[in-house]
């Protein structure tokens, strides 16, 4: 999935598609489908993921984000 994250606060370090940066909070960035990526704090951080779905099953929501697509 496409998927929004957010640094609130602190600073870390990101891998993303073969790309390494130092990142301070507070950022918005767009992480694409299928790019592994690698966050690592630097100093205490606060970083969310935000992913769109259509599922309102608290039960089922972690099986439709991490499987496959297809």
């Amino acid at each position: 999935f496409d998927h929004l994250s957010i640094l609130v606060s602190g600073m870390v370090h990101l891998k993303a598609g073969g790309i390494t940066r130092i990142i301070e909070g507070h950022q918005v960035l767009a992480i694409t489908a299928n790019v592994a990526h690698e966050v690592t704090a630097i100093k205490p951080s606060v970083w969310l993921c935000t992913h769109a779905t259509d599922c309102v099953d608290a039960d089922e929501i972690d099986n439709v984000l991490t499987r496959a697509e297809k």
